[in-house]
């Protein structure tokens, strides 16, 4: 086996918790019927902190995943929609604005200014 360089300040001490917490055995939640139980009931708990009747759902991923899921069940096809585009993240949203659909009515920045509300106005007078 190779052997690899790591560039740490080390030497690196774990405290004895943290090493024994490591070393219990995990299980993977979708097939580990206790974290079933558990995040059923936990969606069943947001349903009624949010007051509504509808399914709630927990989704474990990136930010980016929120963003799909907001456009997947929000856009239908024809909206217009409007993207503040400031970088990797704006395209990738108007990206998925016309997956599901929708257009995407860009407004876009260099990524280090923030956008004004001047330059909103400005945009909406053009674009209404």
């Amino acid at each position: 086996m190779k052997e690899m360089l790591i560039m740490t300040p080390g030497p690196t001490e774990v405290a004895e918790n943290v090493r024994l917490a490591r070393a219990k055995a995990t299980t993977n939640p979708d097939i580990d019927l206790a974290f079933y139980d558990f995040y059923k009931k936990t969606c069943s708990k947001l349903a009624q902190f949010l007051k509504t009747k509808n399914d709630v759902r927990v989704l474990a991923g990136e930010g980016i995943l929120g963003l799909e899921a907001a456009c997947a069940s929000l856009t239908e096809k024809g909206d217009r929609v409007l993207v503040l585009d400031n970088g990797i993240f704006g395209h990738g949203f108007s990206d998925f604005i016309e997956l599901y659909g929708g257009e995407a009515i860009l407004l876009e920045s260099s990524g280090k200014e923030a956008f004004s509300l001047e330059i909103l106005e400005k945009f909406f007078r053009k674009r209404p």
